[in-house]
């Protein structure tokens, strides 16, 4: 592409002509998302993590629109690549969680360290089940956590919780969380875990005083 201006296209480069080839790129980012599921199935966070690369890339379809430079083409194209290699990175990191011998699984964030609202834990199935865990925001006040059934015919739980305070400067968060979580104890510390991998200090309590 040539240039009049550092950082500017030229007038005779159509946007239609660069909307059609970034599309063309998003359409490729997707059949590599697709090789990479195949490749590597994380069963219950399956449905998570294929609904949530597929809203995020539909979402930076549109992006080349509002794109009045070369470096604004430039970081939406970077931005595209560097979804479909985390996604990638993600999956695999998660299968190997599930099924190789290996230290402890940690909580991995999903998405670009800016909008990472969404992190997942999974957990080795070598030896026995064992549930795994999922933590996403829903709006500025909601928030889901996600507890896989060890019996893989069974539908996971989802505990529905509820933010009554957030001090962003300082990374606090208070959770209030259903009075059924309560009984899980080691379920309330994953929580906690997933907030912190979130970059949050989480302040959590039932619904029900004890």
């Amino acid at each position: 592409m040539s240039h009049n201006e550092i950082g500017r296209p030229d007038q005779d480069v159509p946007l239609r002509l660069l909307s059609d080839e970034f599309h063309d790129l998003i359409d490729a980012a997707l059949f590599a998302v697709r090789m990479v599921e195949e490749a590597w199935p994380i069963r219950d966070f399956d449905g998570l993590l294929e609904t949530w690369i597929r809203e995020t890339l539909d979402y930076e379809r549109d992006s080349i629109v509002s794109a009045d430079s070369q470096l604004d083409v430039s970081d939406d194209v970077s931005t595209v690549i560097a979804l479909a290699f985390h996604y990638t990175e993600l999956r695999r990191e998660l299968f190997s969680d599930m099924h190789h011998y290996r230290p402890e699984p940690p909580w991995r964030p999903v998405g670009d360290p800016f909008r990472r609202q969404f992190a997942v834990r999974a957990a080795s199935q070598a030896r026995a089940a064992q549930p795994m865990f999922a933590l996403r925001q829903i709006s500025s006040e909601q928030w889901e956590f996600l507890v896989t059934a060890v019996d893989k015919h069974l539908p996971a739980t989802v505990f529905a919780l509820r933010i009554t305070g957030h001090e962003p400067e300082h990374g606090r968060i208070a959770v209030c969380y259903p009075d059924e979580l309560a009984i899980h104890p080691l379920w309330i510390d994953q929580l906690c875990y997933g907030f912190h991998a979130l970059g949050y200090t989480a302040h959590v309590f039932p619904e029900s005083p004890r």
